[in-house]
């Protein structure tokens, strides 16, 4: 929800953040472990240990910070980026 409170309202970004987490097909986790893997960014992390806790098939993302994860053997997160993840689902 931080890059669409940058790009509307903070208001906008909260009601939609609640508007997902009522979704019938999301499940909302909570992270019991920092992993602390992008040294780069930081801030990049919270989607990386969301990622681990939720034992995710893949991150999306086009951020250049994630490319870490390729060289790390634990935790394996793969990331790919969303044209690739369109492909994924195509082929569902």
């Amino acid at each position: 929800m931080e890059i669409i409170g940058q790009r509307t309202k903070p208001e906008i970004a909260n009601n939609l953040g609640d508007l997902l987490t009522r979704l019938k097909n999301v499940d909302p986790i909570e992270t019991y472990f920092n992993w602390m893997l992008i040294t780069v960014d930081q801030d990049d992390n919270k989607f990386v240990d969301a990622a681990v806790a939720g034992n995710v098939d893949y991150l999306v993302t086009k951020d250049g910070h994630f490319k870490v994860l390729q060289s790390i053997e634990f935790p394996q997160v793969n990331v790919i980026t969303p044209e690739d993840f369109i492909e994924v689902l195509k082929e569902l």
